[in-house]
């Protein structure tokens, strides 16, 4: 008798976990879509699930995809900006060292 109670239990489990599994499944797929076609509402949910704890409901593939361009990103703009700081320390070194020159030229 325990043991047809135990299956009983067993079989309420598995559907549960295949219902959960499918609800699952159409989230991911909602907010693929959505990752797709409005990328600010996918970022506010995104933002939402992360912040409320949901994170097996996030979109894993396009989070990722999101976090390497993030990353590339800040790459390019830190090179960018080191550039500018390079010329910026030329400029004024060379203009210091220029004037310099052309003070011992003159005379």
């Amino acid at each position: 008798m325990q043991s047809t109670a135990i299956k009983k239990r067993y079989n309420k489990t598995q559907i549960a976990l295949k219902a959960i599994m499918t609800t699952q499944s159409l989230i991911d797929q909602n907010l693929r879509l959505l990752y797709q076609t409005d990328y600010l509402a996918w970022y506010e949910t995104t933002l939402a699930l992360v912040k409320s704890g949901q994170r097996n409901a996030l979109d894993l593939d396009s989070l990722g995809e999101v976090l390497e361009d993030l990353i590339r990103d800040t790459i390019s703009s830190d090179r960018s900006y080191l550039k500018q700081i390079i010329i910026a320390i030329n400029y004024h070194f060379l203009s210091r060292r220029a004037s310099k020159i052309m003070i011992k030229i003159v005379i």
